[in-house]
């Protein structure tokens, strides 16, 4: 099997990338082209790898450095505040509970989703592309990002232990 397949068009391109070290190495080529933002969610067990994998947090920091927005929502969960924690030396963090979702939007012009991986199951592929149909992902992150909770609350919530309220309102 092809270690990536592109469809091409003179406007819309789309690639699918098969294993890890591609995802990775397209993603860091992406990094060059990022003029503005860059946003979406990180499923709430992935938010290690953004923070672990050195070329991947090199390549957030020098974003940082060129003045691009950073931002992302996740679940922040027990397991992994001190990742998020780290995560917001760098990203405007939002909190949302349940969110089980891995993509990024580049300057509201390409998308990256990408498969949400298990201990088991290493992540496997991921679908790049700039096809306007995929803009809707840019509006997915909008209400996502509207919804969610400024972390420190929940930061705060998680290190005190503290129950949160839950009301759910039924029609």
């Amino acid at each position: 099997m092809n270690e990536s397949s592109s469809s091409f068009s003179p406007l819309e391109r789309t690639e699918v990338l098969y294993g890890n070290e591609k995802m990775l190495e397209r993603t860091l080529q992406t990094f060059s082209n990022i003029k503005e933002e860059l946003a979406g969610c990180f499923d709430h067990a992935e938010v290690a790898m953004h923070v672990t994998i050195e070329s991947l947090w090199n390549g957030f920091l020098q974003l940082k450095r060129n003045g691009v927005r950073m931002r992302t929502v996740t679940e922040v969960t027990a397991e992994n505040i001190s990742y998020v924690k780290k995560l917001t030396e760098l990203f405007e963090v939002r909190h949302l509970t349940g969110v089980r979702s891995n993509f990024g939007v580049v300057d509201r012009k390409e998308c990256m989703l990408h498969s949400i991986s298990h201990e088991e199951q290493p992540l496997s592929h991921a679908i790049i592309s700039n096809a306007k149909a995929l803009e809707a992902q840019q509006y997915l992150f909008e209400t996502l990002w509207s919804k969610a909770l400024h972390i420190e609350k929940k930061i705060k919530e998680i290190e005190e232990g503290i129950v949160t309220e839950f009301i759910q309102t039924l029609r």
